[in-house]
């Protein structure tokens, strides 16, 4: 994923810091890996 596709181009997406992300970094990073990976972690990681 680049900046562009988690939205680290936003102010919204960093924290306090302005370096580590914050709570909507966070959450969006994670909708978006679930949106790229999601079928493959059920299929692939289920049986564990």
């Amino acid at each position: 994923m680049t900046h562009e596709d988690v939205h680290a181009d936003l102010d919204s997406f960093y924290a306090h810091d302005r370096f580590h992300p914050g709570r909507y970094g966070y959450e969006y990073m994670a909708r978006r890996v679930n949106d790229l990976l999601g079928e493959w972690l059920t299929s692939n990681l289920s049986h564990v």
